[in-house]
């Protein structure tokens, strides 16, 4: 809607900033054809500076109110002046996603109207009330069905949702475990509106989908890029099975060998696992690494271990990941993994063993890698490859456990891995002391500075 120019008007010595409303929303202004206000002076060139914006404040009102005076809520507004029973459904009222409610009661006053029998001669004057009614409702009701149709005409043509309203039902619908993973897919949709605008979710095609991801694929990672792609495919997804769009544009997307390949992570040598354990560093870093490297642990089970997780069966002291309120990565993760004899963790004390800070999802592994990775970064041969990081301490121990020839059911049983034959998916795995007998067969020798 465009609206006329501004233009100054002085009032009793003192100018006005003055704008002509357009009529659809003049019910809005309780029908006034101008909406007018103060520049604050009575000095015609001082006004004139004053004028665009002032005129701004003006026109965003006007704005404001036109999200809510549309034609059909003007039409419906005007109509229902006219019929009995007054204004049952305010402007505000049209916004609804639903609106048989509110159709049903406007168009069947309006019939009602339209359909009553005039008496003619038997009753002239009431047969005139009638007609001076009917007069008035005709072309109010005809302008009503007017913008109802036009109305429905769009909502059909742009499936009458945003992206950004799509996002918001799909996530208020959802229970996410972690909401780290809401906040991904959050991001991911919203570097979709940063790339295509927050536009009719039935306007999204799926070149559009296309573009997206190799515009992704120039910095992101490709596991990045397949999770914000698709976090937009279930927001779409849920869209349609929704009923407000007909397909999902996003099925089927090919992102094959598009993002930048995953850096394949690279085990440590033996020379430099000694140079980590003869660094100085705090003590609570020094356990958590020797932790790591000496039982395979992911960062963040070792992270958020806690001393009550330390026990002791048939007199082998062990470490159990299987505490109920622990997120695990799978079945095999809740796991009892061998204290090895030549890792040694100090007096037993309370609550958790470190004091790295934890997250909205209750996981540690991000400040224990900031704080970890200080002391890596030191033993790189070369200090831009990416390659040699904390988690290079879980590959390196799975070589180790290769290198002392222990099996590899045992193997995987102690790195919490998912069995790779239909065999190690029964039973509750190797005893305890064979998984130890397995890990001290380990040469830990580079823990002797620890």
């Amino acid at each position: 809607m465009t609206y006329p120019a501004a233009k100054l008007v002085q009032v009793k010595g003192k100018w006005y900033v003055q704008v002509t409303i357009h009529p659809d929303l003049r019910p809005a202004f309780n029908e006034r054809k101008q909406e007018r206000r103060s520049a604050g002076t009575a000095d015609r060139a001082e006004a004139e500076r004053r004028l665009h914006g002032i005129a701004g404040q003006i026109y965003a009102q006007f704005d404001e109110k036109g999200k809510v005076y549309t034609p059909l809520a003007v039409a419906a507004a005007r109509l229902q002046a006219v019929l009995p029973g007054g204004l049952n459904w305010d402007p505000h009222q049209w916004q609804d996603d639903d609106l048989r409610e509110q159709i049903d009661d406007v168009r069947g006053r309006a019939m009602m109207v339209l359909h009553l029998p005039n008496p003619g001669m038997r009753d002239p004057e009431e047969g005139m009330v009638i007609a001076r009614m009917q007069d008035d409702v005709q072309p109010a009701y005809e302008e009503f069905e007017e913008q109802l149709e036009a109305h429905r005409a769009t909502a059909k043509e742009t499936g009458g949702m945003k992206l950004t309203e799509a996002a918001a039902a799909y996530f208020a619908s959802q229970t996410f475990k972690r909401q780290r993973t809401r906040h991904d897919y959050e991001r991911g949709v919203k570097k979709f509106e940063a790339f295509a605008g927050d536009v009719d979710i039935a306007s999204i095609t799926a070149q559009q989908g296309s573009s997206f991801a190799a515009d992704l694929g120039k910095t992101a990672s490709r596991n990045t890029l397949q999770r914000d792609v698709g976090a937009v495919r279930l927001v779409l997804g849920h869209a349609a099975e929704q009923g407000w769009l007909q397909s999902n544009p996003f099925l089927g997307l090919r992102l094959a060998n598009k993002g930048r390949a995953p850096v394949a992570r690279k085990s440590i040598k033996r020379s430099d696992l000694e140079k980590l354990f003869s660094l100085f560093m705090p003590e609570q870093d020094r356990l958590c690494l020797g932790i790591l490297a000496s039982t395979g642990m992911r960062l963040d089970e070792a992270a958020l271990l806690e001393w009550d997780d330390i026990k002791v069966e048939g007199g082998i002291q062990y470490f159990d990941l299987s505490r109920v309120n622990k997120i695990v990565k799978n079945f095999r993760s809740q796991r009892e993994i061998p204290v090895p004899n030549m890792l040694k963790l100090g007096p037993a004390g309370k609550g958790r063993l470190f004091s790295y800070r934890t997250d909205v999802d209750g996981k540690a592994q991000n400040a224990a890698s900031k704080s970890l990775m200080r002391h890596v970064r030191k033993i790189r041969e070369d200090q831009a490859d990416s390659r040699v990081t904390v988690h290079s301490l879980r590959h390196t121990y799975k070589d180790l456990l290769r290198d002392a020839a222990v099996p590899i059911d045992v193997q995987e049983f102690i790195m919490g891995h998912t069995g790779s034959n239909e065999g190690s998916r029964y039973g509750s795995g190797p005893s305890l002391s064979v998984k130890a007998t397995a890990m001290n067969a380990v040469d830990l020798g580079f823990l002797k500075n620890s």
